[in-house]
């Protein structure tokens, strides 16, 4: 589950940067890793970025994550 004050745009830029960029890394080197053996693992460290990072997060009323 995510964060009820997660920033939303902040994470929408992220994973189209994450997705184009993974992307961008296989297609120009298709045999540097199997996109297809380890797409799980990256769509779960996307996920686990958004759970974790407290710069994802919108500060609370006393400034804090």
């Amino acid at each position: 589950m995510l964060p009820e004050n997660l920033l939303t745009r902040r994470a929408a830029i992220l994973m189209r940067s994450f997705i184009s960029g993974l992307m961008e890394n296989w297609l120009f080197a298709p045999q540097s890793f199997d996109l297809k053996k380890e797409a799980r693992a990256y769509v779960t460290i996307l996920l686990e970025m958004y759970q974790l990072c407290p710069t994802l997060r919108a500060s609370t009323v006393n400034g804090s994550p």
